[in-house]
């Protein structure tokens, strides 16, 4: 059923998806603090994993979205995409962790 749902939450509509997911991947893109203003790091994986998830989102309602949500789907897709190639071109690049940060055995 469409309109608000129960104690006026907003409509469970298509652009409520894409929000969820783009959200998720900001996050694991490195784009929010934690609640205590700490950085939280990057997650490639967990980001590609939203990104390829409102890819398949966009790929199965291909006629059945509208104008304005196919063209936001579209442009939501790709800034991900980019910041993605950001972040993962930052984490190759960085330098790997120092020895003697690493935890000693023995």
């Amino acid at each position: 059923a469409r309109g608000a749902g129960a104690a006026g939450s907003p409509e469970a509509n298509l652009m409520e998806i894409v929000n969820l997911l783009a959200m998720q991947a900001v996050v694991a893109l490195g784009g929010y603090q934690g609640p205590g203003g700490e950085r939280i790091p990057p997650n490639p994986f967990a980001a590609r994993h939203y990104i390829d998830l409102l890819d398949v989102l966009q790929k199965k309602t291909v006629g059945n979205a509208s104008t304005e949500e196919a063209q936001t789907l579209e442009a939501v897709l790709y800034e991900l995409r980019m910041q993605f190639v950001q972040i993962a071109n930052a984490v190759a690049a960085a330098p790997p962790p120092s020895p003697s940060s690493s935890p000693r055995h023995g």
